[in-house]
């Protein structure tokens, strides 16, 4: 397994009581419980956000971020920073568009 292999992770889904699959995105459903679960987006406007971002993932909330607000150089760094931090919380990074990133918890599958 390679170190990117993690985007695109599949993971078991349960049935509910019809016999078909759960949905792909919602709460999680491995070990960890969703706190509140909703969405959180941040813009942030040095590299030093960045922080805040990570303790929102390991609050187990899934994160948009927006680095088209950052130097390309600094932008790259925190994509570095949080990409790291995703896979050891065993979660999932997917661009959305240029320079915007959906990061999620262990349990969520993204597809395209």
């Amino acid at each position: 397994m390679g170190i990117f292999d993690f985007f695109t992770k599949e993971v078991d889904r349960p049935k509910d009581a019809r016999g078909k699959q759960a949905a792909v995105i919602g709460k999680p459903i491995n070990s960890r419980e969703s706190n509140g679960g909703a969405m959180q987006v941040f813009h942030p406007r040095s590299f030093d956000d960045v922080q805040k971002i990570i303790e929102t993932l390991k609050a187990n909330k899934p994160a948009i971020v927006y680095l088209n607000t950052l130097k390309k150089d600094d932008a790259q760094r925190a994509l570095d920073m949080l990409s790291g931090a995703i896979f050891a919380l065993d979660g999932g990074v997917m661009p959305i568009e240029k320079d915007i990133y959906i990061f999620t918890l262990d349990g969520v599958t993204l597809r395209k």
